[in-house]
């Protein structure tokens, strides 16, 4: 495995944690206990890292 592929595999897998905490954060608040600011942070952190894979995957040409 590559460098480039092991890169794309640790992004997915930060923007499958961003989603999971956004998720945890909006449910916890549905029960009574809010959480914004992990809610922001998980958004926010679920939007960069989307922007980043498509600026990595852009700029190295990385074709599967």
């Amino acid at each position: 495995m590559s460098l480039k592929v092991f890169h794309i595999v640790f992004i997915a897998a930060s923007i499958a944690l961003m989603t999971f905490l956004s998720a945890w954060a909006w449910r916890m608040g549905q029960i009574g206990l809010p959480h914004p600011g992990l809610l922001a942070s998980g958004v926010t952190g679920f939007a960069l890292a989307l922007a980043y894979l498509g600026w990595f995957v852009k700029r190295y040409r990385f074709l599967p």
